[in-house]
């Protein structure tokens, strides 16, 4: 079980104004982050080191929401018009390809990536921030709109039962690869729920406050609020009664790792100074966990916990 020591950590960041750390993955290569300014970073068991910016062609910085690795190795990234992928030494931008969707007032800002002929990037349109998804075929973005059940979709979810969940305004959606069909569950709150976590035994849904929801047959079901401490963004399971998540504060103000026991999440560690904006996390193969934040990346590993 980790050791977490939070008390005698001091921030290094990946690199200064890196951006948000919006996603983290792995392949044989080793362990890579995508920050929000489109700079790729690749940890092979040490600290973890720039190798890539990804400009657009006019020179300007590709700005990704949303990075994941699907199990073949290659990476995806999605921007608010692009999609982006590369198969192998992704260190070099020429092995990147990018397909544009070109549609007016869309803006993607999520994937699902089950392989990698099946991705689906989650956005919203038009005033009423309607749900649309597009399908990626493998080499290019399929235009033909998905319309979504859910407004204002968050960022899509892989469960431990292999479907995705899409946290949405009011409800949730579950997407099943294999029947390449959606689900819809109602919420008891009429909110905007924007992160999701899954574990044996148990799946959630996060809005601010934070608002704790969880699946009860069909309905996603408040289990907890704890007023004024902001909203978990990022869960990673150790195990069905340890599972981590942080949040707080968009600010370095108030930020929290917390902690589910296999009944209630709690707050177990006072502010972490400098370590801020915590939308992703990771466990990689050697059970290392990560969570991504502002130019910086949290590693906790058996017995040790330390801030690369």
């Amino acid at each position: 079980m980790p050791t977490w020591r939070f008390s005698t950590l001091s921030v290094n960041v990946v690199t200064s104004n890196a951006g948000q750390i919006v996603g983290i993955g792995e392949n044989d290569a080793g362990v890579w982050a995508m920050s929000s300014y489109g700079r790729l970073f690749q940890s092979t068991g040490g600290p973890f080191n720039e190798v890539l910016a990804l400009k657009e062609t006019d020179g300007s910085a590709y700005q990704p929401s949303d990075f994941v690795i699907a199990s073949s190795g290659r990476m995806f990234i999605v921007t608010t018009r692009w999609v982006g992928s590369c198969a192998s030494d992704c260190a070099n931008q020429a092995n990147w390809t990018f397909d544009d969707h070109n549609v007016a007032a869309t803006a993607l800002r999520s994937l699902c990536v089950v392989d990698d002929n099946h991705v689906l990037a989650l956005g919203e349109t038009g005033s009423g921030n309607e749900g649309v998804a597009y399908r990626w075929t493998g080499t290019e973005l399929n235009l033909n709109v998905i319309p979504l059940a859910v407004d204002s979709p968050g960022r899509c979810v892989k469960s431990v039962h292999g479907d995705f969940i899409i946290p949405g305004q009011n409800g949730v959606l579950r997407y099943e690869p294999g029947l390449q069909s959606f689900t819809s569950s109602s919420s008891t709150s009429q909110l905007t729920w924007r992160y999701a976590g899954s574990v044996d035994g148990h799946e959630w849904i996060f809005a601010s406050g934070p608002r704790i929801a969880e699946e009860v047959g069909s309905v996603w079901t408040d289990t907890q609020y704890i007023n004024g401490q902001n909203t978990i963004r990022a869960v990673i399971g150790a195990s069905p009664t340890l599972v981590w998540g942080f949040g707080g504060a968009m600010s370095s103000s108030s930020q929290k790792l917390w902690k589910f026991d296999g009944t209630r999440w709690s707050a177990v560690t006072p502010d972490l100074s400098g370590f801020y904006q915590v939308h992703v996390a990771f466990k990689a193969g050697d059970g290392t966990i990560y969570f991504g934040g502002e130019s910086a990346i949290l590693e906790v590993g058996m017995g040790r916990a330390v801030l690369r």
